[in-house]
């Protein structure tokens, strides 16, 4: 009987720290693609060479899918877009290595910080070259999403966007 317990307990156990995962970057991470990819950097740090201008800065559009409960703009999940262009304002200034704590950058990593000359903006127009102000709204059917939600999530969005056309 006790080795029953035991054995119940073991698995419940096991069972919880299983279930606790919550980092879905692992169930993408592609381990060979990382290592092509540090190559690729370490040859362009060690050749100091780019096909770019030092000058020249690369523009990347992006698009912010808010997903809310129903409330108006501006108010609980839904939020304003002041809140999204303060959040493009933030990510470029990071990129570009002009955010305020740029100073303190530790030792370790001084060798390769740097202004990588890449800013982000809200994308103007969508895939079919529509007029788009990068920002979608759609109201969820769900009040709250974990990761494991996330074809629940795709599924909003190709609703909202076949309902738009």
């Amino acid at each position: 009987m006790r080795r029953t317990i035991l054995w119940i307990i073991v698995l419940l156990i096991s069972t919880l720290v299983y279930s606790q995962e919550r980092c879905g970057l692992h169930l993408h991470h592609d381990h060979t693609k990382a290592i092509t990819f540090e190559k690729w950097l370490f040859g362009i740090k060690k050749t100091k060479t780019s096909r770019f201008s030092s000058d020249e800065i690369m523009t990347i559009p992006v698009v912010f899918h808010i997903i809310h409960n129903g409330e108006p703009t501006g108010e609980g999940v839904n939020i304003p877009d002041s809140r999204i262009l303060e959040q493009v304002s933030i990510i470029n200034q990071d990129f570009r290595r002009q955010n305020t704590d740029a100073d303190i950058t530790p030792s370790e990593f001084l060798d390769v910080a740097a202004d990588v000359s890449i800013e982000f903006q809200l994308a103007l127009q969508d895939p079919e070259g529509l007029p788009t102000t990068g920002i979608t709204r759609t109201r969820g059917s769900l009040s709250d999403y974990s990761m494991q939600e996330d074809a629940q999530i795709k599924m909003v969005l190709k609703i909202s966007q076949l309902n738009a056309n």
